[in-house]
């Protein structure tokens, strides 16, 4: 872990962009029109815009009038004159000594019509015009750079231009600019002047406070990401303060939690903001011990995440303290679940001895726990496998990898193939003894291959492993077809009290009531029964229990998935008619009807019966 100390006294004194100051100083300081402009440079990111609003408001503010102006976006030179007359305020008197050059577009906005001159702009008066983005600006180079020209060569204002140049590739700028800037300036990232002036702006005080204590950290990791880039830096500060409020006080007050926080956090976010991680780089994190880099001429370069932990050698970029999908929530969603945070958080070695959490919790952070915490926890989690007491899929599928490790190292005295053998028994006693949770439905699983509850499962690549996942869900499936029985039986008694809730139970739909769009239950109820019950409600009520069956097989589904509830289909449809003969003639209309529109197309009847 990296030292922590303050921040301000932690960074180097020595300040890279000086030499900006000292002749932006010399520039504004000039008696006389100097003629030409100045042109500040550096990459999207490095601290322009803000080192000149420090020195603005340092050396500029109390004693001259300046005019503050964005281009981006702009597409004409009206715009341009529309953005400086509002960021222009009539001058005091005595103030400034040069007419501003306004077009005849703002003359216009303030009431005077014709050429421009001095007597009809002498209320709209400065000193040093700041044009900054130059690069995003959208009108052409050629009119953009004229336009800035008439403040400097006619007017004799000072300006400075900022711009990242290297984005600029209009072939008339390198022309435009000879005769318009006279002194290129490079502004240098400047971690040491940036860092306590953002952190002075962060509202929260456990959250300035804790920065400001890993000011060290923080620099380190700037510094080691290569990124150069003050705006990402400060961005990353302000998601850190939204996160970090969510916490409970006993998480912030945890210093040693809060510093792995940060440099977790920090880290992850440079490299995000930088398009160096996607979320898929992250759903592996914790995928068991982080893999040693290949050696030798065979090997390939690394993936984006072992880069990444090349890159900052200091950080725990593996650290379980928050889970793979908390971490992807957070850099690429903007989601800060707080219960969720929190959970995770309270189950990570700072909050929970190895002897409150569960043994299995204890064996997969083998590498953070002492020798005697690691046999007493493995002791556990192999005697609550012999007697069956891991009920939860997730949980034994991390029993499954974990053993499979741990043959694998030798501290298991038992082959692979035996792990295997042994992990198929025990989901075949659990099943034998009707202890095996059931699929939710046979079309989905509530578990992952790699991971559960925040942490990669071991091993999972292995065929080993996949075997025993494979035979886990084949038997669960087989649990969840045992139960339909009871589940047709549940589902036609919500068919008499809410159908449009069985409509939505049967149906395809987007709403997590959809159990069954692609289940065939159906067919686990008597048709005698069932048409019992629909005959039993509404008219109104029939035809929404109707409609079911063509919303349900419209797809081809008696082809497909319920192709198992054909045969009942048609024993319905059959019952349906010898019913509706001894129906009022309105009320066989109607029944037969709804049999044409919603049951004939599924079993590809054309004809009235």
């Amino acid at each position: 872990m990296v030292e922590q100390s303050g921040a301000a006294a932690s960074l180097p004194s020595r300040d890279n962009n000086s030499h900006v100051k000292e002749y932006l100083s010399y520039y504004v300081s000039l008696p006389h029109p100097p003629n030409y402009a100045v042109m500040v440079k550096g990459p999207w990111g490095i601290g322009k815009t803000y080192l000149i609003s420090a020195f603005l408001e340092r050396d500029v503010k109390q004693r001259e009038r300046y005019v503050y102006v964005s281009l981006y976006g702009m597409t004409t030179t009206d715009e341009l004159d529309a953005a400086v007359l509002q960021a222009i305020s009539p001058a005091p008197a005595g103030a400034g000594k040069a007419g501003v050059r306004i077009g005849k577009t703002l003359l216009r906005s303030v009431g005077t019509d014709g050429d421009p001159n001095v007597k009809d702009l002498g209320k709209f008066k400065a000193d040093l015009f700041i044009f900054d983005d130059l690069e995003r600006c959208g009108a052409p180079i050629n009119k953009v750079m004229g336009y800035i020209n008439q403040f400097v060569e006619h007017d004799g204002c000072k300006v400075i231009i900022i711009a990242n140049e290297k984005e600029i590739v209009d072939g008339e700028y390198a022309r435009r600019r000879e005769k318009l800037i006279g002194k290129t300036l490079e502004v240098r990232s400047s971690l040491t002047e940036a860092l306590p002036h953002f952190l002075a702006r962060v509202d929260h005080a456990e959250t300035k406070t804790l920065l400001g204590r890993c000011g060290a950290a923080i620099a380190s990791i700037y510094r080691q990401s290569g990124l150069d880039n003050l705006r990402i830096l400060q961005q990353t500060i302000w998601d850190f303060d939204r996160f970090f409020r969510v916490l409970g006080g006993r998480h912030r007050r945890n210093g040693e939690a809060a510093a792995a926080l940060v440099e977790l956090l920090f880290a992850l976010s440079f490299e995000v903001k930088a398009g160096r991680l996607q979320p898929d780089d992250l759903v592996a994190r914790l995928n068991g011990p982080p893999a040693k880099p290949a050696d030798g001429e065979g090997a390939g370069p690394p993936s984006r995440f072992a880069a990444a932990r090349q890159r900052y050698p200091d950080v725990d970029l593996n650290h379980s303290i928050l889970s793979d999908e908390l971490l992807i929530d957070i850099l690429f969603k903007g989601v800060v679940d707080e219960m969720a945070i929190r959970s995770c958080v309270d189950r990570s070695r700072y909050f929970v001895s190895a002897a409150e959490e569960p043994a299995w919790r204890t064996v997969w952070h083998w590498f953070e726990r002492t020798d005697d915490e690691f046999a007493e926890g493995f002791a556990t989690m192999e005697r609550q496998f012999a007697a069956r007491e891991f009920s939860m899929p997730g949980e034994i599928l991390h029993i499954f990898g974990l053993r499979l490790f741990l043959s694998r190292i030798g501290l298991l005295t038992r082959s692979a193939p035996d792990v295997v053998a042994d992990g198929r028994q025990y989901v075949d006693d659990l099943y034998a003894a009707k202890r095996l949770k059931p699929l939710p439905n046979l079309s989905s699983s509530d578990v992952r291959m790699n991971g559960h509850g925040g942490l990669g499962i071991f091993e999972h690549e292995t065929p080993e492993y996949q075997a025993m996942f494979t035979h886990l869900q084949d038997k669960r499936r087989q649990a969840t077809e045992d139960g339909y029985p009871q589940r047709a039986s549940s589902l036609l008694d919500e068919m008499a009290s809410d159908p449009k809730l069985y409509f939505r139970r049967v149906c395809v739909t987007e709403g997590e009531d959809n159990w069954y769009g692609k289940v065939p239950i159906l067919s686990y109820i008597d048709p005698g029964r069932f048409v019992g019950a629909l005959l039993k409600q509404h008219p109104a009520h029939q035809r929404v229990i109707m409609s079911a069956f063509h919303a349900r097989y419209e797809q081809g589904g008696l082809q497909n998935d319920l192709a198992a509830e054909r045969t009942w289909l048609t024993a319905v449809r059959d019952k349906l008619i010898k019913r509706s003969f001894t129906m009022p003639a309105i009320g066989r209309f109607r029944l037969l009807e709804n049999v044409m529109d919603n049951i004939d197309p599924a079993l590809g009847i054309d004809e009235k019966a």
